[in-house]
């Protein structure tokens, strides 16, 4: 896996939320997107260790280059 993305429900936990974010690096996946839509930002994840990163004007991830949400 490349990259996954996640879009928040108002259902989801910041726990449940952290435990996919850990499944989905630890299985491979590269990046982990989580858009907040109310809020209009998101949250990128990616490496090990895991290093997170909060967007607010733009989604910009450094496995999709050129690829840009605004």
């Amino acid at each position: 896996m490349d990259g996954d993305q996640e879009i928040v429900s108002g259902a989801e936990t910041a726990a449940v939320l952290d435990e996919k974010v850990s499944e989905y690096l630890a299985h491979g996946a590269a990046e982990v997107w989580l858009i907040y839509p109310k809020q209009r930002h998101a949250w990128v994840y990616s490496g090990t260790p895991v290093s997170a990163r909060c967007e607010t004007q733009s989604i910009r991830g450094e496995r999709l280059p050129g690829i840009e949400l605004r």
